[in-house]
């Protein structure tokens, strides 16, 4: 099925799940997995979250359950695979909603809670490449199924070469990633029997994967080394695997028995049970939240990087907000990197190898839970400490291998021998969102306080009972564009005093004067830099450099262009053109395929001159490039190929804009035929 395709197209009238539990006890196999949704969101069960799904088919009968029982009665497990990534739902990476995840476990509790026994493995896909685990939050989902089935193991297709987030490590052949030969882990191999995932019209005449090679180049080597193997065996429209995957199937079965005698499967190290998904991070230097956003970090062993990169001299941390104070912690977990060289090797240079913990109740105040040594290799790596109560996790490289910068693929934090509990009541704190003039409205009544006494009062509301310099505010703020913004608070104190604003690198003084009273109100102004558009979560912190004194806060406006940046977001551009629209959150302007679609934004120039344009772009086609037209000068400006939509790139230029003023700027395409699609976050111009 393709999304928004006609349930009815489906019709397997000879559908027999019997057949492909006896071709699979053929082959020996003691499991079985049955894609019970993918990425084009239709349902082979009849589920109650949505419409699309086999009782609205032609076929009208419930094929999970056809398939559990035909392959319990086999005595082949059954074992289930779910894709989290739902393009029919519209659930995808930079779109996730908390009902997106309601809908989600809602649907994990119709396959899980039950109705169809036990499942002893679970299989996800569409997660860890495409929204990660951070926006569908992992510990969230495996405590939703821990719950209804405690045994069961979790698969996850991230591409990893290190069990990370998951039970089972997959290795996905056809993308070449293929389980190493001094392999320890638990973990599974996928390979298909014909040229794809999907059965083609061409799949019954074509010659299936050779007895020796699913015997000689699979079993037998994957089989020392603590790989299953799964052998993709896609049935045909009528719900019939064809006969060369029958007969191919038998052919195995009688070349190839399971060795009694291999090796056991050596100790395998604790599983994070309770991983706790942080609400925000920051970090001394880099992209802080490259280290929590639980994305693969290099599908095909490729180079692919979603990594925490450090910048500047050792020590460098970075730290992570659980969004509330947790008890029990007792874990933090360490991936290093995955990349390889050109000449095939595993990259080291920046794993850590000498770690402090640090936790925190109010984000100020840290202590040291535990300090060591980790090997410089790609290895998982776990920092164990006594149980504490915190809502900051803090680690702190302070040596690594080459010694100059410090590298993270994923960093977490959570509990293994208890499960950590907090008051947090709802999961995912209301943004902060742009105005139609593009600022910010950082109100009292959109911040959580993380505090012993201070609170909201009056009305207008304003923090207050801000006595201790240990409490703090945040906001989760959604910037569209990065840059330098002008932070206006309004506030009154009693006795000047002194806060910090900082949006995740370095920080801004707002410097509060005696305003007399209570109820007297003035506003300060100061600039605060933000290097990466997206959501962040914003703290307004005492400034401990000076003597804290209690101030109220009536709110913090940040707005747009104190560098002199103009700014062309997404969400204010206006769209002209097939196709074209705003899509994710934040947004970007997507389904740019249309040579005619264009971007518009009214912009005034302060002056004529040559402006530097600088625009986020993806481009998973193929390169391409835009022009940027302001009415009195444009430029083309060139843009690579990415390797996925999610993967944002900066690209730069200039402009010659020749006169000062009120002018319409458009984004086109550069030349009708060589345009690919393209996906924009924001572009901005600056007078060089």
């Amino acid at each position: 099925m393709s999304p928004g395709q006609d349930p009815l197209s489906f019709n397997p009238t000879k559908l027999d799940c019997g057949q492909w539990a006896a071709a699979a006890k053929s082959a020996k196999m003691t499991y079985a997995i049955l894609t019970t949704k993918h990425h084009d969101g239709f349902c082979l069960w009849p589920t109650k979250q949505t419409s699309y799904n086999v009782m609205n088919s032609s076929y009208k009968q419930d094929v999970v359950r056809k398939y559990v029982d035909s392959f319990r009665a086999a005595g082949v497990e059954p074992w289930m695979y779910f894709s989290i990534w739902d393009r029919n739902q519209g659930i995808a990476s930079g779109s996730v909603s908390r009902a997106d995840i309601d809908f989600i476990k809602a649907q994990l509790t119709e396959l899980l809670g039950g109705t169809y026994g036990t499942i002893p493995v679970l299989v996800f896909d569409g997660w860890a490449w495409q929204a990660g685990h951070r926006q569908i939050p992992y510990g969230e989902i495996r405590e939703h199924i821990k719950a209804m089935q405690p045994n069961l193991l979790i698969v996850d297709i991230n591409g990893h070469s290190e069990p990370w987030e998951q039970d089972i490590l997959f290795y996905e052949e056809p993308l070449g990633v293929k389980a190493p030969a001094n392999n320890t882990y638990a973990s599974c191999q996928g390979q298909t029997i014909t040229g794809g995932w999907f059965w083609h019209p061409s799949t019954p005449t074509a010659t299936p994967l050779s007895v020796s090679s699913i015997v000689d180049s699979h079993l037998k080597v994957l089989e020392p080394v603590h790989c299953t193997f799964i052998l993709n065996c896609p049935p045909n429209p009528d719900g019939l695997l064809d006969t060369n995957i029958v007969n191919r199937l038998a052919q195995v079965g009688a070349a190839w028995a399971p060795d009694t005698s291999r090796p056991a499967l050596p100790a395998q190290k604790d599983v994070l049970l309770h991983a706790v998904t942080p609400a925000a991070v920051t970090a001394t230097s880099g992209t802080a939240a490259n280290a929590v956003d639980g994305l693969i970090d290099h599908p095909k062993g490729t180079k692919f990087q979603s990594l925490w990169q450090t910048t500047g001299s050792l020590p460098q941390s970075v730290t992570l907000d659980l969004g509330a104070t947790f008890t029990n912690l007792d874990t933090l977990e360490y991936l290093p990197r995955e990349d390889k060289d050109s000449a095939g090797a595993y990259v080291t240079t920046g794993n850590i190898t000498s770690y402090e913990v640090h936790t925190s109740t109010n984000g100020s105040t840290f202590t040291r839970a535990v300090s060591g040594s980790w090997a410089g290799d790609k290895n998982v790596k776990q920092a164990r400490f006594g149980a504490v109560s915190a809502r900051y996790v803090r680690l702190v490289a302070v040596n690594t291998v080459g010694g100059s910068i410090a590298v993270a693929s994923e960093v977490n934090s959570g509990g293994i021998a208890t499960k950590p509990t907090s008051s947090l009541t709802t999961p995912v704190q209301t943004p902060v969102l742009p105005g139609s003039d593009k600022s910010l409205a950082l109100t009292p009544a959109l911040a959580a306080l993380d505090n012993g006494g201070m609170k909201l009062e009056n009305s207008p509301a304003n923090i207050g009972y801000w006595a201790s310099s240990s409490d703090n505010a945040t906001w989760r703020v959604r910037f569209d564009a990065p840059g330098t913004y002008t932070a206006t608070a309004t506030v009154a104190a009693t006795t000047a005093s002194r806060l910090a604003l900082d949006a995740g690198i370095g920080s801004a003084a707002i410097v509060v004067p005696s305003t007399g009273s209570w109820s007297t109100y003035t506003t300060v102004t100061t600039k605060i830099t933000v290097p990466e558009s997206g959501y962040r979560t914003v703290y307004l912190r005492p400034d401990k450099s000076v003597t804290w004194q209690s101030v109220n806060v009536r709110g913090i406006t940040l707005t747009p262009g104190a560098d002199g940046a103009l700014a062309l977001t997404a969400a204010t551009a206006t769209l002209s053109g097939s196709a074209i629209k705003l899509e994710n959150d934040p947004p970007d302007i997507g389904y740019w395929t249309s040579t005619s679609a264009t971007a518009s934004w009214t912009v005034t120039f302060p002056a004529a001159g040559t402006y530097t344009v600088r625009a986020r772009v993806s481009a998973a086609y193929g390169a391409t490039a835009f022009t940027l037209d302001t009415g009195v000068g444009s430029t083309t400006v060139e843009v690579a190929r990415t390797s996925n939509w999610d993967d944002y790139i900066t690209v730069q230029g200039t402009v010659t804009v020749s006169a000062a003023g009120s002018r319409t700027v458009v984004i086109k395409p550069a030349n009708a035929s060589t345009w690919q699609a393209m996906n924009l976050q924001w572009a901005d111009l600056k007078l060089s």
